[in-house]
């Protein structure tokens, strides 16, 4: 996730002014108000430890089944085609991987470089940072008007039986506008009955009121493009930054924090063959409580919610239903009910069914409080119900490089061994965070920004 530096090297970050509502655009070339001071130098001290991602036991029990994973040494890094994260598969009826990607450049077999940018461009160069209320960017201390708000998504078909061998097309981007927030980003893909459901969430940098600034604090769900011919063409959502499909907006636009964000589809197989219901299903993170972690790559909690698929009733609100606890599901949002918890560890989540083990698996990321840089967790989960209870297989610290994240477990190359598993992930978008120790597993995979791909086994 190629994101511009933020604060590191700035002496201030930008504060809303107080009589500038929230949306408010301004006219003229340059605003004099300086902008309050957050962070200035290493993190360090209480801070540090408040914005530090979780350590030690997780809260839930150990598998009776699994004791943890160990990389077999099968690694793959697609750097040669590949400089964009964001790769999260729907398996089709026809075999092909159907992905999304962005933030950076996947090359055609003409060796073109096909780019997507799902942030609004920043042409004010390193030292600028972009505001939630104002919309503004800001360069040495002073707030600028807004510029284009513009994003753009990537869209790939990935082809082949070998995930370490893979062939990557990229599609063309699309562009979506983003008024009320800095971010656009893909994070669901399906493919069901030849429809490829494509979604995208909205996040913005936020000022919180511990006056800490974060990267991308999670917004509201646009709800899903769809295709009916492989990407060649989209229907576009009839839901938007301003009308999301799930009734939340996010801190960053004025509500509360978002629950059920960055939501992924648990992996079925290939065109939702080993749905137990025939619903296909959602897992989101964010939290529950009005001062936690809700941003792209960290999260207090882990959310379903369920539909099931078709052009009318993906994007319908009634259609839909969330776990509540227990036995129960609920078409009341504000019943929603989270199936894993653990503060600052259950981050941005996928799931999948593997049918030889029957059992599903989540992997959870486990990053900064501030979705800033710095050493990530990856906490690896199973249970063989989907509501739960889940246990710990393992907590991976300092895997990939020592950043991985957007980690899934694509079914298509998880089928037929019961004890060994095939991830996709990205890793280091940007390793370096002043003043904090780094270290990375010298057992395990390597990670860079790009699609990477490991196998582990399950012991």
């Amino acid at each position: 996730m190629d994101r511009r530096t933020f604060l590191q090297s700035l002496s201030a970050v930008a504060a809303v002014p107080a009589a500038t509502s929230a949306g408010q655009e301004t006219s003229g070339a340059t605003c004099t108000e300086r902008l309050r001071f957050a962070v200035s130098g290493p993190i360090t001290g209480p801070v540090a430890r408040v914005l530090a991602p979780p350590s030690g036991a997780p809260p839930l029990a150990q598998s009776p089944r699994y004791k943890g994973l160990r990389f077999t040494g099968r690694e793959r890094e697609y750097v040669e085609t590949i400089g964009a994260d964001t790769w999260y598969p729907g398996w089709a009826a026809d075999g092909t991987l159907y992905c999304s990607y962005t933030d950076g450049g996947v090359k055609d077999s003409s060796g073109r470089d096909v780019r997507a940018n799902s942030q609004w461009e920043q042409p004010g160069g390193l030292h600028e940072a972009w505001l939630r209320d104002l919309g503004l960017s800001s360069d040495q201390d002073r707030i600028f008007a807004p510029a284009d708000r513009g994003t753009t998504s990537g869209n790939a078909i990935l082809m082949g039986e070998d995930p370490f061998a893979l062939t990557v097309k990229p599609l063309e981007p699309f562009r979506q506008v983003s008024p009320r927030y800095e971010g656009y980003y893909p994070c669901a893909n399906l493919v069901h009955k030849g429809i490829w459901y494509y979604g995208g969430y909205y996040c913005h940098r936020w000022l919180n009121q511990h006056n800490v600034p974060i990267t991308y604090e999670l917004g509201g769900f646009g709800g899903f493009r769809m295709s009916r011919d492989g990407g060649a063409s989209w229907q576009e959502s009839p839901h938007d930054d301003q009308r999301p499909l799930f009734p939340e907006t996010g801190r960053c636009s004025g509500g509360g924090p978002i629950r059920f964000g960055t939501p992924h589809f648990v992996d079925f197989g290939r065109d939702l063959e080993h749905s137990p219901d025939g619903y296909a299903y959602l897992a989101g993170h964010g939290t529950y409580s009005p001062d936690g972690i809700a941003n792209w790559s960290s999260g207090d909690a882990i959310s379903l919610g369920r539909v099931r698929p078709s052009p009318e009733t993906m994007n319908d609100p009634a259609a839909w239903e969330f776990y509540a606890g227990g036995e129960r599901w609920t078409r009341d949002f504000s019943r929603i009910r989270p199936i894993i918890e653990w503060p600052g560890g259950a981050g941005c989540v996928n799931i999948t069914w593997l049918p030889v083990a029957k059992r599903y698996f989540a992997f959870a990321c486990g990053g900064w409080a501030d979705g800033d840089a710095g050493q990530y967790n990856l906490w690896v989960l199973e249970s063989e119900n989907i509501t739960g209870p889940w246990f710990t297989v393992t907590v991976l610290w300092g895997a990939g490089g020592g950043q991985p994240y957007f980690v899934c477990m694509p079914g298509k190359f998880n089928r037929t061994h019961p004890d060994r598993i095939v991830l996709f992930y990205s890793a280091n978008w940007r390793k370096g965070r002043s003043g904090v120790h780094e270290s990375s597993d010298p057992v395990g995979p390597g990670g860079t920004y790009s699609l990477c791909v490991a196998e582990f086994q399950l012991i």
